[in-house]
């Protein structure tokens, strides 16, 4: 009977749970609170350079500032790779943490499945044994009410372990969907630094640009200064404050705006939105002006690059030589490609779109706001059956009406459009 107790103490003794090693766990977590504490030291010194950034803007524009904000913007960038860098190591050690836990939640669950069998099998034992067995067994009646004692724990202990490994088996389960949300993280920290990267070599390249270009002539900054403030007022610049301000109406004329067929929308891979989050505050060359407000032209020449296969981007665009200090050109060669037509503002040939758009070549248009001195750019890509132009619009969306846009343009500014421009590469 005596070797029955010891055999109960042993099973009382694995219905513990069992204790792992968290050294591991530790460590990472010591990690962490020491990558929080620089990261803290990082945004402040980005906070910094971003001061920096806003006081020199303010003040007159000239070389010597514009140089300041480039090494301002280059410090700042420099320092947001390496906040980004810090998360990603932070989020592959909060990844390896969940993995560890991970393995001995797997673990511990084996191992308490096999002491509740074990703990069961011994109940099982005890009860084919009778009290009147169990009696005559006993040292005396205080060894047979220890015994009791021992089966009645047991069977509590065998209760709040099956609610433990239920609930051990949630845990692992959150644990497993919590991994994935932080791979998927992990990507987009990635994706993130490599924007980065190639923000500060923009930055760079923009400053010795600029630096070769003006040969630190004051006149020559000024030059290039005055020829964007021409060209800002060839745009509708305050589109998006008007947008903002007539946001009822331009609802309402939404509503009355028929959508094409499907059979006549172009692929969504190729369409850019001018106000797209990765890059509406992207500024154009050395300007002020950003894509959200001035990067039409830009975001249609990014659409039709992206559609013949030389992939860019609105933001990558923005930064490239050629619009240093433009906010509207196009270029008369990009890549495998060649600008066939287009830069004079006239009557547009819409027998030739038709043409190109029949020949698989979509075409730039521009929507004039009569009356005044500023235009939309969108992108043709179909005419339907009926006789209606389908367009991509880098601002009131993909798949529209040519009509739709105009529509838009005329409320917006309270007046009728033309189109007056057409731009068109093989």
């Amino acid at each position: 009977m005596k070797f029955r107790i010891y055999k109960f103490f042993l099973v009382i003794f694995l219905l513990f749970p069992l204790i792992t090693q968290g050294g591991l766990i530790d460590d990472i977590n010591k990690q962490i609170e020491e990558q929080e504490v620089k990261r803290a030291e990082l945004e402040r010194q980005a906070a910094e350079y971003q001061q920096v950034i806003e006081q020199k803007k303010g003040e007159i524009k000239s070389l010597s500032n514009q140089i300041a904000i480039f090494n301002a913007r280059i410090n700042k960038l420099q320092v947001e790779i390496n906040i980004t860098k810090d998360d990603i190591d932070q989020t592959e050690m909060e990844i390896i943490s969940l993995e560890y836990g991970i393995v001995q939640a797997d673990k511990d669950i084996l191992e308490q499945k096999d002491n509740l069998g074990t703990v069961i099998q011994a109940i099982a034992e005890f009860d084919q044994t009778s009290q009147m067995e169990m009696i005559l067994f006993s040292d005396d009646f205080s060894d047979f009410f220890n015994q009791l004692t021992y089966l009645d724990n047991l069977q509590n202990g065998v209760k709040e372990k099956v609610e433990s490994l239920r609930a051990l088996k949630q845990l692992l389960s959150k644990d497993k969907e919590s991994k994935e949300e932080k791979k998927e993280h992990l990507q987009g920290l990635k994706e993130q630094l490599d924007s980065q990267k190639w923000s500060l070599a923009s930055q760079r390249s923009s400053k010795e640009i600029l630096l070769n270009q003006t040969r630190g002539e004051e006149g020559k900054y000024q030059q290039m200064l005055a020829n964007i403030e021409a060209q800002k007022k060839s745009l509708l610049g305050d589109i998006n404050r008007l947008r903002q301000q007539k946001a009822d109406e331009l609802a309402r004329l939404e509503e009355l705006q028929e959508k094409p067929p499907s059979g006549f929308w172009a692929s969504l891979s190729w369409y850019y939105r001018q106000d797209d989050s990765r890059w509406t505050d992207t500024t154009i060359g050395i300007s002020d002006s950003q894509l959200g407000d001035y990067g039409c032209a830009i975001s249609s020449v990014a659409m039709i690059f992206t559609y013949h296969g030389e992939t860019i981007t609105p933001k990558q665009l923005a930064k490239e030589s050629i619009y240093y200090s433009s906010l509207i050109i196009w270029p008369d060669r990009w890549g495998s490609l060649r600008k066939v037509l287009g830069t004079y503002r006239t009557a547009v040939d819409w027998f030739r779109i038709d043409r190109e758009l029949g020949a698989g070549y979509p075409v730039i248009v521009r929507v004039q706001a009569d009356g005044y001195s500023g235009a939309h750019y969108v992108v043709v890509h179909h005419k339907t059956d009926d006789g209606r132009y389908v367009v991509h619009d880098p601002l009131f969306g993909a798949n529209i009406y040519l009509s739709s846009s105009r529509a838009f343009i005329g409320e917006l500014y309270d007046t009728s459009t033309s189109i007056n421009q057409m731009i068109v590469y093989h």
